[in-house]
């Protein structure tokens, strides 16, 4: 509960987690070269948020923000190996997977009984028919080539997904490759757009099929070049994705910006992506750098185009780790573009009615149009490994780690939201979030 002097409210979360699962396999080698593998698990995962505003000491409990999901899953899943005498693998299988998903999300500040978004009774069976082929890894060139047959009852469809992987190694250090492929997923993840952002970012899944929610299909292409010489490591790669069938939940906007809060769009991501690693007996280190652009497209939003929320277009990172004799010494840099956020000139406050509280509306078509600052931070660490004689089964770390030791301030997110104080005049505001500073941990762990 946080308890606010100056505006004389409170505000409460209050959150559930439970997850249960449970998994069990079989296999068995008919010849050398053919052998048959069963599986199968279960998972049960469900939460229930909710947040509470109001007068202190006058919270009404009838009208919090919710969010509830259930997502149950059961999976058997059966696939046979069969291996030529070149090498080659062939694979055919068959899974079987049963989805139960539930949710539900409200909005006090829009009046729950406009604002509620619930669906019950998402269950549907996944049918999946499979095969690939997959030429000998020692050869200079292969190829990797497969299939998928989805047949999703609550749709009543097929899908198809091809599958395509080439790869050639020139030389002994060079490995070159290119993949492409679709991918289907019948369990979505909504993207929630939010004006003022109060609640706690919890993610809402819901099953394809369900209020028009629907069946995400992904393009997905890569290139990329692999040096290995001695102690060196070189991995060059480029990449692009087109997610199609999104489904948006805009919350803190006005009643008529969406309707229903639903919305359908697509993402669009690519990028460059490049690893060198380099070892001297004792010490390694790596460096990482990525380049991206990652956008969504919803056509019936108030911004048709904008950066999603993870979009940094430039990372880099530098980690060291040395060993001396028991003890191991770490250290990481990491600097990145800031994340995009909106600025409060392209909204303003929608005057509401006597009952109703006041919303935030879109006056300028732009959303996340402007950065963060630049992030940065280091990171260390020094374990000890405690080695007891006469075994080898066992061991004993125990050291400290260091997480920002310059104190650096990264602010990873800013919303807007509506400060209404009493007795002043309604305005829009920031609300920045911040990682941690310094921050020591001490390590103790036994491993074996």
């Amino acid at each position: 509960m946080i308890d606010d002097e100056n505006r004389n409210r409170e505000e409460r979360n209050n959150f559930d987690l439970g997850s249960i699962g449970a998994s069990i396999s079989w296999k068995h080698n008919w010849t050398p070269r053919f052998s048959a593998h069963l599986s199968g698990f279960y998972t049960n995962y469900n939460y229930d948020y909710k947040y509470e505003l109001g007068p202190k000491g006058a919270i009404d409990k009838d009208k919090a923000d919710v969010k509830k999901s259930k997502i149950q899953e059961q999976q058997l899943h059966f696939y046979n190996n069969y291996q030529t005498k070149r090498a080659h693998l062939f694979r055919v299988g068959y899974q079987l997977s049963y989805y139960d998903v539930a949710y539900e999300v409200g909005k006090a500040s829009k009046g729950r009984s406009q604002r509620d978004i619930k669906e019950e009774g998402g269950i549907s069976g996944l049918h999946v028919l499979y095969g690939t082929f997959n030429t000998a890894e020692d050869k200079n060139i292969g190829l990797d080539v497969g299939f998928r047959l989805n047949y999703f009852e609550k749709k009543k469809k097929i899908f198809l997904e091809p599958r395509l992987r080439l790869w050639y190694n020139p030389t002994n250090t060079w490995n070159l490759y290119a993949n492409a492929g679709k991918y289907d997923q019948f369990l979505s993840q909504l993207v929630e757009i939010q004006g003022d952002k109060t609640t706690m970012e919890i993610p809402v899944w819901a099953l394809a099929g369900t209020r028009e929610v629907p069946v995400l299909h992904a393009w997905h292409v890569q290139t990329g070049a692999v040096f290995r010489k001695k102690s060196w490591l070189i991995d060059f790669q480029l990449y692009y994705r087109y997610v199609e069938g999104l489904t948006s939940l805009a919350t803190g906007f006005d009643e008529n910006l969406v309707e229903d809060g639903y919305d359908t769009g697509d993402s669009e991501s690519k990028g460059l992506d490049i690893l060198i690693k380099k070892r001297w007996k004792n010490y390694r280190v790596w460096l990482s750098y990525s380049l991206s652009k990652f956008e969504y497209k919803f056509p019936d939003f108030f911004d048709k185009k904008f950066p999603a929320p993870i979009d940094q277009r430039h990372i880099l990172n530098i980690a060291n780790l040395w060993h001396w004799k028991n003890f191991e010494f770490s250290l990481g840099w990491k600097i990145a573009t800031g994340s995009p956020f909106s600025r409060r000139e392209n909204f303003r406050i929608e005057q509401a009615d006597t009952n109703e509280p006041e919303t935030i509306k879109a006056v300028i078509n732009q959303y996340n149009d402007v950065k963060l600052p630049l992030q940065h931070q280091l990171d260390g660490s020094i374990l000890y490994n405690f080695l007891p004689k006469n075994t080898r089964n066992w061991k004993i770390v125990a050291g400290l780690s260091l997480f920002n030791l310059y104190h650096q301030k990264n602010i990873y997110n800013r919303d807007i939201f509506i400060d209404n104080r009493p007795d002043e005049s309604s305005r829009l505001e920031y609300s920045s979030k911040a990682n941690l500073g310094f921050t020591p941990n001490v390590v103790a762990r036994v491993e074996w």
